[in-house]
């Protein structure tokens, strides 16, 4: 099932009275929230012509006048046009997906994407070849992101990478026969660091690669697209 099937899908589970809370965290270009957000926009709650309600908050590690910033604002702007009154968006600059719990008063989520993070040095330089420092920004995620989740209408996080190092290398028919714990370096700190705030890793670690993937665009630290890719998911629970 797609990310919208499933935002979808839990969009109609709670009803019209409950609008529908995303957010994605270091979100580069957004051109998955940009995606996202155009598909669901039109979508109905069934048996009515009601739109579904919904509210995302998009944050980026970007300065507000940095070109992958400036391109995120257009592509959600494009993305969001007539769009209903009950559908929201706001887009948040200079946004560390490892900083403090409450630290800009956020809506508390049913879903959360952090997705192919691709942190880069001072310099710009990026850090995507050290696997120690992506670890540290998704544990740091769960523990620091784990109380924005929605606890009684079970929220997720859900993790999400493309390629080296946070996943290991391999071909795309290997990666999808993988098991969680073999596919994602470090699937196991994550795991525990998500049971350290009571988050459980859908489907185990021996789930496999295939079980859980997007297919889309990613893009490079520059914001140039590295074309259409599988996006492989853990996915934690509240």
């Amino acid at each position: 099932m797609s990310d919208v099937e499933k935002v979808f899908s839990k969009a109609v589970e709670l009803g019209q009275d409950k609008p529908i809370q995303l957010r994605w965290e270091g979100s580069g270009n957004s051109v998955h929230a940009a995606g996202l957000l155009f598909a669901l926009k039109t979508r109905v709650y069934p048996g009515t012509s009601e739109r579904i309600r919904f509210h995302a908050d998009i944050n980026i590690y970007e300065k507000e006048d940095s070109p992958i910033f400036l391109e995120a604002k257009q592509k959600l702007k494009t993305a969001m046009a007539w769009a209903k009154p009950t559908q929201t968006c706001a887009l948040k600059a200079n946004a560390d997906v490892t900083r403090d719990s409450k630290a800009f008063g956020q809506n508390e989520v049913h879903f959360m994407f952090v997705r192919n993070i691709m942190p880069t040095n001072d310099s710009g330089q990026s850090l995507t070849d050290e696997g120690a420092t992506l670890k540290a920004i998704h544990t740091g995620a769960l523990r620091n992101r784990a109380n924005s989740l929605k606890s009684t209408e079970q929220g997720r996080i859900r993790i999400g990478m493309s390629g080296a190092p946070g996943l290991t290398k391999a071909s795309q028919t290997d990666r999808m026969n993988m098991p969680a714990q073999a596919l994602f370096n470090g699937a196991n700190d994550l795991k525990l660091a998500a049971e350290e705030k009571a988050l459980t890793l859908e489907g185990g670690v021996n789930a496999l690669g295939s079980s859980d993937y997007e297919m889309g665009e990613v893009m490079k630290n520059t914001g140039a697209s590295l074309g259409i890719k599988p996006t492989y998911y853990m996915t934690f629970v509240k």
